[in-house]
């Protein structure tokens, strides 16, 4: 991969052109766990040895508009927003502000990013849980800020947020917000800009989160799987992005550290 550029201006990202997205469907309450605890609560991380690098591709396909494209590049801002890039690091224009702010947060090693599994009703509360069926699970990718401050407020009682990207099919993908109860951030943003779609939406930030669904590009509020599925008609197979994240689950497997905290809603 080419190495990562580090020179993007740094500015706040002014929301020119966008549509309002009331989401009457929030996200399941997530688990900051980390590990393979998939037959008990439908997830599964791999764990974190920090520092992280705070950028990455993601191995699943993303359809922002153009069609799909797998191993699209990322940097984390660690003020609180993802940036995507082409493979020379770029940047694209498109972003996820998660909790947006004009510090970073800190300590730095809270801030990761990982390839997980997700049991399908942990985004579709239609659905019943199938823990133990893991070859039911959707591929997601996370973006976590896990218990940080913001650097001009270093004693503040530990914010959590996290957003989740969710492979449905090659054409499809949902885009998952999530938050835990935390202190107010003066002036932090949340929402994102990908492909045609920019979104801003108000908080407070101390509740489940808003979920969007992306269909070729097109996003709008989620609110099943198979209404988000849509049109598009191929369904991936997840087993082998389990082949190519093995190695890294055996590069931390010595990491003792287990998270068990949950974000919680109102």
């Amino acid at each position: 991969m080419s190495k990562i550029k580090r020179a993007f201006s740094i500015a706040v990202v002014a929301f020119a052109a966008s549509f309002v997205v009331d989401s009457a469907h929030a996200g399941q309450i997530l688990e900051l766990d980390q590990g393979d605890n998939y037959a008990t609560d439908g997830q599964r991380w791999p764990l974190i040895v920090p520092p992280v690098p705070l950028f990455g591709s993601i191995p699943f396909p993303l359809d922002f508009g153009s069609g799909p494209v797998s191993g699209r590049f990322f940097v984390i801002d660690p003020r609180g927003q993802v940036r995507f890039t082409d493979s020379s690091g770029v940047a694209t224009g498109d972003f996820i502000s998660i909790l947006f702010g004009a510090d970073p947060y800190t300590p730095r090693d809270n801030i990761s990013h990982a390839l997980g599994a997700l049991d399908p009703s942990l985004i579709d509360s239609t659905l019943a849980p199938a823990f133990s069926d893991f070859s039911k699970h959707l591929n997601a990718y996370r973006f976590l800020f896990n218990f940080v401050c913001p650097s001009s407020n270093p004693s503040c009682s530990g914010l959590q947020f996290e957003a989740t990207l969710v492979e449905l099919t090659t054409e499809a993908f949902v885009l998952q917000f999530n938050y835990g109860n935390n202190d107010p951030v003066p002036g932090a943003t949340a929402g994102f800009h990908i492909g045609a779609n920019t979104v801003l939406f108000p908080g407070p930030y101390s509740k489940v989160g808003p979920d969007y669904c992306f269909n070729h590009g097109v996003a709008s509020s989620f609110t099943t799987i198979a209404a988000c599925r849509g049109a598009a008609a191929v369904i991936p197979e997840p087993a082998p992005l389990w082949l190519l994240a093995g190695g890294l689950a055996l590069l931390v497997a010595s990491c003792t550290r287990r998270r068990g905290a949950t974000l919680r809603t109102h």
